[in-house]
């Protein structure tokens, strides 16, 4: 009998809680009505742009994730760091294998062994490739640094590194190369806790002096832990917990140990450049050629840390690795599937509509504009309702933050997509000079007009249509979704459309009370800014995934070639001299 009071309390309580949800949606709807005729502001401050995405101590602990991050930067970096930067191609010094539990299967060897090792350090290196590109810097697409290697008959780990950083900076025209070299990849399954670990290691150096600019190393751990104390309750953790070693798992260790890495490389002062009097193209088809020594851009001395060599790891005994051979899973990693749907409780969709004229028009040369919020107006919705009061001006902010989050996301996976991204930083610059200051600008101009402005073949519009917190005591969810549109920069045409939304939930079954307020409590843990940085990443993933890859022309004809189209002058007010720089 008690027992059934019990019950019966629980659920007054629940039914009481689910009134008053409904009530404050009732009261929420026309506040965020009236704020639907609002423009939305550009070019604002935006919250935790250096920490969103970062993870934090108790980020470990509730993963839980023994991994670590640490990066070294060059007391010179912030007075002369670089502009124009090509990540070279990753050396794989695992096995090349998959590793269970430090057993390798099923043995790759010759030609299977080689693909694989090129595959794994291919993967990592296009993160942190797309991460660099969302920043301040120019980066050459991966596909043309691969082009002009290849041309050169630099086709392998050991011919690479006999290369001078000065040597391979004047093929490539840039004045920072990015090493790096994957240490761990592999899986573990211990019954109770399974998972992937990642560990890789970056450096930046100066093509102009030789020396490095920055070290970083990042080792990520995303596990399933389960605790089970009867025989019954063993064997059903121990099969949950092989969920834990599918290929989307991976994908997000990958992207949060790159992620981590990237987080920590500072911001360059050259976020801020000016505008000239003309407004140039950011791309490298109209810019200047990378600083050269020659030039006296740079005093010998200008990077402290000198240039180490690579020591492979002592324990491997693995002949040469090869370059640019096909990557393993390279359209469907990372894509979920419908048993990723069911496992992770995701009811999300996705839709895409390609024109007819992307057969003909494929752009290569794109600017992500400003994204238009119109989902949140500024406000941290729970369950859809505002959690809590926000001012006119917080509510800007948080709106041009939320919009720009998933812009740089987009940039970050178009960019692993070998697409040429101009920086986000340079394009808002342009933008702002052009007298741009609300939504409304993104719309007044034509296609063809800004992307001349920009120097680029194509536009990327995106509108943000969800993105909500979800909790309902056991059951907790990020929401977010986006509509995606490329149009071209020569016809105005609109060449793929891409929508859909992500949902990243967790659901902790309980049936009694203190059950229930423990997994409440857990649940409500979940709603934390990594795990919305997952939803968000992994939307973007979802979408650049469904967009063709681009097919660049070689490096050479894309530095020589300017279109003879001149962009547009500032008015007369606003030129100035262009400021002169070192």
């Amino acid at each position: 009998m008690r027992d059934r009071h019990a019950v019966a309390a629980n659920l007054e309580i629940l039914r009481l809680c689910l009134c008053l949800g409904f009530g404050l949606c009732v009261l929420a709807v026309p506040l965020l009505a009236a704020e639907e005729t609002e423009e939305q502001r550009l070019f604002l401050p935006e919250k935790g742009a250096d920490s969103h995405g970062r993870k934090r101590w108790y980020d470990y602990v509730m993963d839980p994730d023994p991994g670590s991050c640490t990066v070294r930067i060059s007391p010179d970096f912030a007075e002369r760091a670089p502009s124009r930067i090509a990540v070279l191609p990753f050396i794989d010094e695992g096995a090349g294998n998959y590793v269970l539990d430090e057993i390798r299967w099923p043995g790759r060897k010759g030609e299977a062994l080689d693909e694989w090792r090129w595959t794994h350090s291919q993967r990592l290196r296009r993160m942190v490739h797309g991460y660099l590109a969302a920043r301040e810097f120019d980066l050459i697409p991966v596909a043309l640094v691969d082009s002009t290697l290849a041309a050169r008959k630099i086709s392998s780990d050991r011919l690479l590194e006999s290369t001078e950083p000065q040597t391979l900076g004047r093929f490539l025209d840039a004045d920072a190369l990015v090493y790096g070299s994957v240490y761990v990849y592999r899986s573990y399954y211990l019954f109770l806790a399974a998972g992937w670990r990642v560990k890789l290691a970056i450096r930046m150096v100066s093509a102009i002096t030789g020396r490095e600019m920055l070290t970083g190393t990042a080792t990520r751990n995303i596990i399933g832990l389960r605790i089970a104390t009867n025989p019954v309750d063993l064997a059903i953790a121990s099969i949950g917990n092989l969920v834990h070693l599918r290929d989307v798992t991976l994908r997000r260790g990958e992207d949060e140990a790159c992620r981590e890495l990237v987080l920590r490389v500072p911001h360059p002062p050259r976020a801020a450049r000016a505008v000239p009097r003309a407004i140039q193209r950011a791309l490298p088809v109209a810019t200047a050629a990378a600083l050269s020594p020659e030039e006296g851009a740079l005093p010998p001395a200008a990077f402290t840390l000198p240039f180490q060599p690579r020591t492979p790891a002592p324990h491997q005994n693995l002949p040469p690795e090869r370059f640019f051979l096909p990557e393993q899973e390279e359209s469907t990693h990372g894509k979920k599937n419908a048993l990723d749907y069911l496992i992770d409780l995701d009811p999300s969709r996705f839709e895409t509509v390609a024109s007819p004229s992307l057969a003909t028009e494929r752009p290569f040369q794109l600017s992500v504009l400003p994204f238009v919020d119109k989902a949140t107006r500024g406000h941290f919705l729970l369950d859809g309702v505002p959690a809590r009061p926000r001012s006119r001006e917080e509510r800007e902010q948080w709106r041009w933050t939320t919009a720009n989050r998933l812009r740089r996301g987009m940039a970050t996976y178009l960019a692993q997509r070998d697409f040429w991204l101009q920086s986000p930083a340079l394009t808002d610059k342009i933008l702002q000079e052009m007298g741009w200051r609300t939504s409304a600008d993104l719309f007044r101009e034509k296609a063809e007009q800004v992307a001349d402005w920009l120097g680029v073949d194509a536009l990327v519009y995106g509108e943000v249509h969800d993105s909500v917190a979800i909790y309902a005591f056991l059951y907790a969810a990020w929401r977010v979704g986006l509509k995606l549109r490329i149009v071209s920069g020569r016809t105005g045409r609109s060449l793929i459309e891409v929508s859909g939304q992500r949902q990243d939930a967790t659901l902790l079954p309980a049936f009694f009370p203190i059950d229930i307020a423990i997994s409440s409590v857990m649940a409500a843990g979940f709603l934390r800014d990594i795990t919305l940085k997952r939803a968000e990443d992994e939307l973007c993933r979802e979408i650049a995934l469904r967009i063709p890859i681009p097919t660049p022309p070689p490096l050479a004809s894309t530095t020589e070639s300017v279109r003879t189209a001149s962009p547009p002058l500032l008015p007369a007010a606003e030129q100035k001299d262009p400021p002169k720089t070192d």
